[in-house]
């Protein structure tokens, strides 16, 4: 076989090579997890194998998969629980807030609809923490948090409650 056959696809030909990170992307976003998260489920010999083509794509989406269902129900490995941590507040900035059940429904009435939803619940998230830090008072805490981010929603989202 000569240069001539390689080019133009021989049976030794060259494969071509292969973009792991396009591929983890694609099936991370097939999952509903970020790339990064999915990158860090992979482990070095996979991420060896994916880099050198003999892990097909396929693979890595059913592996993506995978992960994202058990992690839906609550399944998770002791070595993934900060991962599975930080794709639950991605995808709900208040999972672990102590909001009653009240705050839910202002939080709703002021964000239903709205296409910055995601946005508005991560800044809801980001101001309550804030404020909780700057409370001194363990007992005062929550209530202050909850006045912060309460106000900031209502004026961010022009509503009422």
């Amino acid at each position: 076989m000569d240069f001539v056959d390689i080019v133009q696809g021989g049976s030794d030909s060259i494969p071509p090579p292969v973009d792991a990170a396009s591929i983890i992307t694609e099936a991370a976003r097939s999952a509903g997890l970020l790339p990064e998260t999915l990158h860090q489920t992979l482990s070095t010999e996979d991420l060896a194998d994916l880099a050198d083509g003999t892990l097909p794509p396929e693979a890595v989406t059913a592996h993506a998969r995978s992960v994202a269902a058990r992690w839906g129900e609550d399944r998770v490995l002791d070595d993934e629980t900060e991962l599975a941590a930080a794709e639950r507040v991605r995808h709900d900035p208040l999972v672990d807030l102590p909001l009653l059940r009240e705050d839910r429904m202002f939080i709703e009435r002021c964000v239903v609809g709205r296409s910055d939803r995601h946005d508005l619940l991560t800044e809801y998230r980001r101001q309550w923490l804030a404020a909780a830090d700057a409370e001194g008072s363990e007992i005062r805490r929550d209530n202050a948090a909850r006045r912060a981010a309460n106000a900031w929603l209502r004026s961010a989202a022009a509503c009422s409650g």
